[in-house]
């Protein structure tokens, strides 16, 4: 995915099949044979059906998992299920993808995306606890609410050249399939007395209201 500065836009772009990526060589997959402790039937050694648990790997207590009679082999190789072989450039960007790293940290630094801290006197939510909000939440038990908005804008900026988050984050929502989709105003740290989370941010037309994404 790529950046289009005159309409604020990241466009989506070709890019190689996910399926076989960490296969090698790119374009295979693992194939299947028979499991040798079931021959095939997928039935424990009890005759319970499906129940079988695979081949005991030699010297160990782990097994090599049998799924209906079948074991998966990475020495067996086979033509990639989604590519077929093809793996170059047949899937297209997606804005739930990782976006390049750096990417979120150039724009904040060239002023196409801004940043800021908005401080909130009060505890942090169920939903920054447990989940996380935005691009991240993180609880630090008051230690960033001690600092001061530019340390703390320091500091979230440093990570953000480390790890761009998945471009969604930072983005307005978009129909599925859209291959151009409009990044937001800015990124808002919104820091609170347990800790921040920091969330991207549209505003509207007269640069008044801010609606979180």
């Amino acid at each position: 995915m790529r950046y289009d500065p005159i309409l604020h836009e990241l466009i989506m772009e070709p890019k190689d099949c996910s399926t076989c990526m960490w296969q090698e060589p790119r374009g295979s997959y693992p194939g299947k044979r028979t499991c040798h402790a079931c021959g095939g039937t997928g039935n424990g050694p009890r005759g319970g059906k499906g129940t079988c648990r695979g081949e005991k790997k030699a010297g160990t207590r782990l097994y090599d998992p049998c799924y209906r009679g079948q074991i998966t082999d990475h020495l067996i190789r086979m033509s990639c299920p989604t590519c077929g072989g093809n793996w170059k450039g047949v899937e297209t960007d997606s804005p739930y993808d990782h976006a390049p790293r750096g990417m979120l940290a150039g724009l904040i630094d060239a002023g196409f995306v801004g940043l800021r801290v908005i401080r909130q006197n009060r505890e942090g939510t169920a939903l920054e606890r447990l989940l996380g909000m935005g691009l991240w939440s993180t609880t630090d038990y008051g230690d960033s609410w001690k600092q001061t908005d530019e340390q703390v804008r320091e500091k979230v900026l440093k990570k953000i050249r480390e790890d761009s988050g998945q471009a969604v984050k930072w983005t307005e929502p978009v129909e599925r399939g859209a291959l151009r989709v409009p990044v937001v105003t800015e990124i808002v740290v919104l820091l609170h007395r347990g800790g921040y989370s920091v969330v991207g941010a549209v505003r509207d037309k007269d640069g008044i209201k801010a609606t979180y994404v």
